[in-house]
């Protein structure tokens, strides 16, 4: 027998003591016990550089956006108990600090009310989010800057030209821009608003009517905020489709300036066009044929007097062929709208779109 076929017959025939297995288990568990521990321990230094980075950031764009001490320490000390993270996208996404604020006056104590709705409204807008930058949507009614214009909706025929005088986190106060209103406002009711935010879109949501005052300053409802907005068209005045006759009017600048609008309308031929889409700042119309741009329009908007719209002047703005067909898109600008006839306008504009946003079924 070779001493190779030796070794392996003594390596076969060997059995471990009872003392060999445990002291190898034992230096197996030992050795699982060492890496998940050192894994742990690295883990939560990772963690901690994180957390310390996520901070770090945090606070310098807090220092960049001009955050004074206690505001700072006021979103340490609440921002946890909310659930969204301490982060600088706090400090620069306006729906977080949004839901953070929502959540903070929520669950916050009868008297700690009043002192965190003044500093969280100081800090939304010290940050830049009362009203949010052009080309970041509204989160809610909380982020309205002073004199927006709102419309408030009380039913089918009844729209309430309004302005912005005051906003915190608790509601927004409104000034009615036609003085006395037709009816009583009651408290605890419900109503749809409508705005137009300038270089963004047109807004849609419910508020509750917290109260109804008046003073020398005119006739003021206050109301609970709207954090369900819904955004819809990209304009700046509400705009309603239209496919129907008008009559226009193409003047001569120079008689506009001598004579009297109702002299010149009498004095020239109408001619027959397609309105496509109105608004209180304009139309779109379809001309037989091509018209300069500057060229000084009146516009008969409801020829067949149904709508109870009104005769205005316009300015020629942009044109296009529309499509292959022979018709021409004129668009066109209003010009000295008295404030009823936008008033007529702007009510038209609602009773058309109502059936498009379902208010019949709400209202």
């Amino acid at each position: 027998m070779t001493a190779y076929q030796e070794f392996i017959r003594g390596f076969a025939d060997y059995g471990p003591a009872a003392w060999e297995i445990w002291v190898s288990l034992m230096a197996i568990s030992g050795l699982l016990i060492f890496l998940t521990v050192r894994s742990f321990f690295t883990q939560k230094a990772v963690d901690q550089r994180r957390r310390r980075a996520v901070i770090y950031e945090f606070l310098r764009v807090c220092r960049e956006k001009g955050l004074l001490p206690e505001e700072i320490s006021l979103l340490k000390q609440y921002t946890p108990a909310t659930g969204i993270p301490l982060d600088s996208d706090l400090i620069q996404s306006n729906v977080q600090f949004d839901q953070m604020a929502q959540q903070i006056m929520a669950a916050a104590h009868v008297e700690n009310v009043t002192e965190l709705n003044s500093t969280l409204s100081k800090l939304r807008q010290r940050i830049g989010f009362r009203p949010p930058p052009l080309g970041v949507p509204l989160s809610s009614t909380r982020e309205f800057g002073n004199s927006q214009t709102v419309y408030l909706v009380f039913g089918d025929s009844l729209f309430l030209e309004s302005q912005i005088t005051e906003v915190d986190e608790r509601m927004f106060m409104v000034r009615l821009a036609a003085g006395q209103p037709p009816m009583p406002i009651t408290s605890d009711f419900e109503i749809w608003i409508f705005f137009n935010r300038s270089g963004d879109s047109r807004y849609a949501g419910q508020c509750r009517i917290l109260r109804h005052t008046s003073d020398e300053g005119g006739h003021f409802v206050i109301l609970d905020h709207c954090s369900d907005l819904r955004r819809d068209q990209r304009r700046k005045d509400f705009r309603v489709e239209e496919n129907r006759d008008i009559k226009i009017w193409l003047l001569n600048p120079q008689l506009d300036e001598l004579e009297d609008a109702c002299q010149v309308i009498e004095k020239h031929p109408f001619e027959t066009a397609t309105l496509d889409d109105l608004s209180a700042g304009g139309a779109l119309i379809l001309f037989h044929r091509n018209v300069p741009i500057n060229q000084h329009v009146f516009i008969d908007l409801d020829p067949q007097k149904k709508n109870k719209l009104p005769q205005v002047k316009g300015t020629v703005l942009r044109f296009n062929r529309r499509g292959r067909t022979a018709r021409w898109a004129l668009s066109i600008r209003f010009d000295d709208l008295r404030p009823s006839e936008r008033q007529q306008i702007v009510r038209y504009a609602f009773q058309r779109e109502r059936d498009k946003l379902n208010f019949a079924a709400i209202l």
